[in-house]
């Protein structure tokens, strides 16, 4: 049985490094991927203005290199509220419509600014995290 494991492991590796050019392997090790920083989001009351926002940041790179170029939202928002990317940041604004805990996974995918530096040697090139809005 461990025999089978080592060859397994071995195997994966060799098709790892047969299937990507060794800088994406490089990079991969370095662990350049984007990361959205935990933070618990205000809490706001029922019909007024809303506003607050996530970032992210680049690990072992430089953010200042790359542009969230999606966002998407699993679970739910409260209703009246929605998201845009604004300033680099996901930003979630509006009226809230109901009281309650919202809890939502945000997912980003991040895009280099420069055509020099390619998503495919990002180890990952996006992130989600789970976060939650209180109205009262």
């Amino acid at each position: 049985m461990k025999k089978h494991k080592l060859f397994k492991i071995i195997l994966s590796i060799f098709l790892l490094f047969t299937s990507i050019s060794c800088e994406q392997v490089i990079d991969c090790i370095k662990e350049r991927r984007p990361d959205l920083i935990s933070k618990e989001l205000k809490a706001g009351p029922i019909f007024v203005t809303y506003n607050d926002n996530v970032s992210y940041e680049m690990l072992n790179t430089s953010t200042d290199q790359y542009y969230i170029s999606s966002v998407s939202i699993e679970g739910n928002l409260p209703p009246g509220l929605n998201y845009s990317i604004v300033n680099d940041k996901v930003n979630f604004s509006g009226i809230p419509k109901a009281s309650g805990t919202y809890e939502f996974t945000v997912s980003i995918k991040v895009t280099p600014l420069n055509d020099n530096d390619e998503t495919e040697n990002l180890c990952n090139s996006g992130a989600s995290k789970k976060y939650k809005i209180t109205i009262y």
